[in-house]
């Protein structure tokens, strides 16, 4: 049942992968053709290329923990990092083309030509470091003002005053404004006002962008968290015929510290003691979930900042509703 679950599970994470990146593809889209112009079907093209580099990179980073069974205990929510060689790690720099992890490959983009390329801005807490990545981890990059865990930065022709001969590649010369420092981007630059007489934008600015914010992630990240943490209970389970409680009971601690293997330890274990903490959900993600049981089939959990709650059901695998987060807090999901 669990390997069933598994892959109803997969198939159901990059659905919602699919939905999350289709809804943010449709508002860009609309905006992005909304005039016509002799460029616009150039446009369209790099709109396109944006939208299937940020899919990708949303896909990479959910599959993370899967592709690389061997990385130390780091689950989903990573993403690849910017690069100027295909080899060294930057903070800002051009988006690879493609990433190859444990035989499956990851397109990000097919423009190779140098002045095309994708540029690309990663807060350094989503990248390959060993600090956990959770629905509470903080971004470092905004887009017009507002937090996002990376951005994505398509420039335009060069302008009269970018050298895109200069060695080696310096931003200035493919980006304009604050993006070609690679922290604080923007879309748009505001016209002058007033705006005098011939004004075209486009001879000062035309980059453009586009992000993926801590929810676009967060959401099928925590999915991805919870089918783990569901294989794991139901393994349990189908040892003792129940999940496991909640919190530790008296009885449980003092059965377990005179016999841990012993059956009244084993039947008496809470969720905290169950999830193994040598994998990436008991590492990373076990110390911001709340976990209840319901009944002997059925159990919760709630991640800290993410406003979904998802229900397990032993037979009947995962569903979601939305739930309430502190005021205080900012909602990751």
């Amino acid at each position: 049942m669990a390997k069933a679950d598994a892959k109803q599970g997969g198939a159901a994470l990059l659905l919602m992968v699919v939905v999350v990146v289709m809804a943010a593809t449709a508002l860009y889209l609309s905006a992005a053709t909304n005039t016509a112009s002799p460029q616009q079907t150039r446009q369209n093209e790099i709109t396109k290329e944006l939208i299937a580099a940020k899919e990708s990179l949303l896909a990479y980073a959910v599959m993370y923990a899967d592709n690389n069974p061997h990385a130390n205990g780091r689950g989903p929510g990573r993403l690849p990092c910017p690069t100027f060689d295909g080899v060294t790690c930057v903070a800002f720099g051009r988006l690879p083309t493609q990433a190859t992890v444990n035989g499956t490959t990851f397109v990000f983009s097919s423009l190779t030509d140098p002045n095309d390329q994708l540029w690309y801005g990663v807060s350094d807490s989503f990248l390959f470091s060993a600090t956990p990545v959770r629905s509470n981890t903080a971004t470092q990059r905004s887009l017009d003002g507002n937090d996002y865990v990376a951005v994505i930065v398509a420039p335009g022709s060069p302008l009269s005053f970018q050298d895109r001969t200069a060695v080696p590649i310096n931003a200035v010369d493919y980006l304009e404004s604050t993006n070609s420092a690679g922290v604080a981007f923007v879309s748009r630059l505001a016209p002058p006002d007033p705006i005098p007489a011939n004004y075209d934008g486009e001879d000062t600015f035309n980059d453009r962008a586009i992000g993926i914010t801590r929810s676009e992630l967060m959401t099928p990240v925590t999915l991805r968290v919870a089918q783990e943490m569901k294989r794991q209970i139901d393994i349990y389970h189908e040892a003792q015929n129940k999940y496991p409680a909640t919190v530790w009971t008296v009885d449980g601690l003092i059965q377990c510290a005179i016999n841990p293997s012993g059956v009244a330890c084993q039947n008496a274990r809470p969720f905290s003691n169950v999830v193994d903490a040598a994998t990436w959900a008991g590492t990373e993600w076990l110390g911001i979930t709340t976990y209840a049981r319901i009944t002997n089939d059925q159990a919760t959990l709630v991640f800290t900042n993410c406003s979904i709650r998802y229900t397990l059901d032993f037979a009947q695998g995962i569903s979601r509703v939305s739930t309430a987060v502190p005021a205080a807090s900012p909602v990751a999901c």
